[in-house]
């Protein structure tokens, strides 16, 4: 009885190793198809990734403002201490992004407009630098359409 229980384990062995053998060389032979569907698989969890990542960044700040909110001596402020943590987080954040946006915006709207009233100017140069290459340049093989 013992020989015919370390035969089946032999058995089992052997063709759980054969199994995982097949299962590799069928994975490496769909490789193409294996990372694009990995691929899909974590572009379908990328927003749920971001908000996990969010809600951990937030929770830090919103956990030390609730001990803050329930060492108050005022009872309402102690029971709705949650609430009040995460009003105070969000209205933090609202304010850093709003005071970003407020630095950075005047800065890229400057830049558009140098960039608009310079177009002419880059269409120009790139036409200059298009005539000046030689005749069998590579780009000179395609033509440009009007």
């Amino acid at each position: 009885m013992e020989e015919l229980k370390n035969h089946g384990k032999k058995w089992f062995y052997w063709l759980s190793i054969g199994t995982v053998l097949i299962v590799i060389y069928k994975v490496l032979d769909q490789l193409p198809n294996v990372t694009e569907a990995i691929g899909v698989f974590f572009k379908a969890l990328s927003p749920i990734i971001a908000g996990v990542f969010i809600a951990y960044v937030l929770y830090l700040p919103c956990r030390k403002f609730e001990k803050k909110y329930q060492k108050s001596k005022i009872k309402f402020i102690k029971n709705k201490a949650r609430a009040l943590s995460l009003i105070t987080v969000y209205g933090l954040l609202f304010i850093i992004i709003t005071v970003v946006i407020q630095s950075i915006a005047p800065v890229i709207i400057d830049s558009f407009k140098e960039l608009i009233s310079n177009l002419q100017e880059y269409v120009q140069i790139t036409i200059k630098k298009y005539q000046e290459l030689p005749e069998n340049s590579l780009l000179k093989s395609y033509e440009l359409d009007n």
